[in-house]
């Protein structure tokens, strides 16, 4: 069977609401997801190549000067 790509969600910042805000149903629709069982191994690897890692960029933190 042939794969098929979800559509590249809009930039959360983009949204009238950012994910966070919405309902847990609502955010598990948009997702296409079974939140008992998760992705299957073949959707992660699909969603891993066209959206990356799930990684927040790293920061320099700098200390405050008194």
């Amino acid at each position: 069977p042939k794969e098929q790509s979800l559509p590249k969600p809009p930039c959360p910042l983009a949204m009238d609401k950012p994910f966070h805000t919405l309902p847990p149903a609502e955010v598990i629709d948009f997702f296409k997801v079974d939140p008992k069982v998760g992705l299957k191994d073949d959707e992660a690897r699909l969603r891993l190549k066209e959206y990356g890692k799930n990684r927040l960029k790293q920061h320099k933190v700098r200390p405050v000067q008194l």
